[in-house]
């Protein structure tokens, strides 16, 4: 588990149209709400913001300090301008270390097959997210799948990923995760023999054909 991202905030007063204002003079609107607590609006900085967005992603916790007062947050959704890709709102969700949550986290494929360098097969992916259930404390902000030990025909499905204790994969347990699927090389055209020439019975035919011809 990654170390806790912090972000230092302050609680938010201006809403509506009129956060306009507050982009143009570097913050960026949001809000944390929570099973726990009342719903804050919030306006943080936009560069800090972005580099613990960066570090955080969707999976890991933001120990969040708004006007002193700290919170334990997980990025819920961030609303981005459709052109310029900026920040525009973020939401958050207060958590405590009991609290489960429900996130999606990458599975990230290490290592190599014999089988895949030596040519004889390739590497066919599967799912490369899976939604997991597990406690705030535990947060994983990826999901290592080994495949040094697969050869020709082996798989790995969901059923085979390992996660924290108690941390549940939402997914189907037969969903493929990673194939090595053998290289099946492509049948050669066979070469008909004679192909394009005329056989002796033919051209017999054809030539009586043309002499009954000159003779009528």
């Amino acid at each position: 588990m990654s170390d806790t991202v912090t972000l230092e905030v302050q609680q938010r007063t201006i809403t509506g149209k009129k956060v306009r204002r507050l982009r143009r003079e570097g913050w960026v609107p949001g809000i944390i709400y929570g099973t726990k607590i009342d719903p804050i609006n919030v306006q943080m900085p936009y560069r800090p913001l972005e580099i613990a967005l960066m570090q955080a992603g969707g999976t890991q916790l933001i120990d969040m300090k708004v006007d002193g007062k700290r919170h334990k947050v997980i990025t819920r959704e961030v609303q981005r301008d459709v052109i310029l890709k900026t920040i525009l709102h973020v939401d958050f969700v207060a958590v405590d270390a009991s609290s489960v949550i429900r996130v999606e986290v990458p599975v990230q494929i290490i290592g190599e097959s014999p089988a895949v360098q030596t040519n004889q097969a390739m590497l066919v992916a599967g799912a490369s997210i899976v939604t997991v259930s597990m406690a705030a404390d535990q947060l994983i902000d990826q999901i290592e799948v080994d495949i040094s030990n697969l050869d020709v025909g082996d798989s790995l499905q969901i059923r085979d990923l390992v996660v924290p204790e108690g941390a549940v994969v939402e997914n189907e347990p037969d969903q493929l995760i990673v194939l090595v699927q053998q290289i099946t090389a492509p049948a050669a055209e066979e070469e008909t023999e004679g192909e394009g020439e005329i056989s002796e019975p033919e051209l017999v035919e054809r030539r009586r054909a043309e002499e009954d011809g000159e003779d009528a």
